[in-house]
């Protein structure tokens, strides 16, 4: 039924965590009969085959495979996914990880209907815990969505949804739909956005599904972590998105199109944002001139880490 396809590389601690919040699922109702987990490895020099052959001496659903060079992050991506066999694709990053019950939630969905394309909501976490989790509605839904039509998937308030299209581990795909649109998607394989792009493509044939409870725990980095040849600066990740978004109007996606136009704005600074800004880089400066910054991140983290305690115990 579905295959999750992880591209990793020079991450094993992290892919080792991912695993585990996956195969700690396999016993709820036979789960792992349903599942397979292909690991894409795009020629990691850490102990990454190690860690995976362990995990696959317990669990026979688990495929290996690794490039003999670093084939850049949209590649592997589409390496993994073209190496399920499923009916339904679901790539995910090897430092995220899975929210409890989220396998058997997800599984539930995908046995209801034939869809094209699937949106998860997520939850943002800590860098060192993600289980300790920050934010826990990403995409601020509150309820499952289908869609007969996939024009109307971004009517109204469900614009803000192209946010979380960009993030990798929410999505999943009808592997007969993403295999059709090869041609059409691999021309986005030296973007940052290539899953989005495959997201628009298979989304156009069957239902459409959104769902409201957070499926996935995002790892958050630090902000110089995200640049990479890819992505190189703030500039040019902007740029890249406002074509995704444009070309999704060309795909026949409906949209308010004022919208998008307020989106270009932020990117000139309109005076409430340069405002916004000016003030909250003082605030920075003054707690790191008094030494007061690292105070305050454990003042804020303090009730996040009981929530997860409490979490944890009950």
């Amino acid at each position: 039924m579905l295959s999750i396809c992880i591209p990793t590389y020079n991450r094993s601690k992290f892919l080792a965590e991912l695993l585990d919040s996956i195969v700690s699922q396999f016993a709820m109702g036979d789960i792992h009969k349903y599942i397979e987990i292909i690991i894409s490895d795009n020629a990691s020099v850490d102990d990454t085959t190690a860690t995976v052959e362990a995990y696959q001496k317990k669990y026979k659903n688990i495929y290996y495979y690794k490039n003999e060079s670093n084939i850049g992050a949209p590649r592997n991506v589409c390496f993994a996914l073209n190496q399920g066999t499923g009916k339904y694709l679901w790539v995910i990053g090897d430092d995220d990880i899975f929210a409890p019950f989220a396998l058997d939630q997800v599984l539930s969905k995908l046995k209801d209907e034939d869809y094209g394309a699937v949106l998860l909501n997520f939850s943002q976490g800590e860098y060192k815990n993600p289980n300790i989790i920050m934010l826990k509605n990403c995409l601020h839904i509150h309820k499952d969505k289908s869609y007969t039509d996939f024009k109307h998937f971004f009517d109204g308030e469900d614009f803000k949804n192209f946010f979380g299209i960009n993030f990798l581990s929410a999505i999943i795909f009808n592997r007969e739909q993403f295999q059709k649109n090869a041609q059409n998607t691999n021309k986005y394989l030296d973007t940052c956005y290539y899953q989005s792009y495959a997201f628009l493509y298979s989304a156009r044939v069957g239902k459409l599904l959104r769902l409201a409870t957070p499926i996935v725990i995002w790892r958050s980095w630090e902000r110089e972590r995200r640049y990479d040849n890819v992505q190189p600066n703030d500039d040019h990740i902007f740029n890249t998105y406002i074509a995704y978004i444009e070309k999704a109007k060309d795909l026949g996606y409906e949209y308010d199109i004022s919208k998008l136009a307020l989106i270009k704005k932020r990117q000139v600074f309109l005076l409430e944002n340069f405002i916004v800004e000016t003030i909250r880089r003082y605030v920075i400066e003054i707690l790191d001139f008094f030494h007061l910054k690292k105070i305050v991140k454990k003042i804020y983290r303090v009730p996040r880490v009981l929530r997860y305690t409490v979490k944890k115990y009950e």
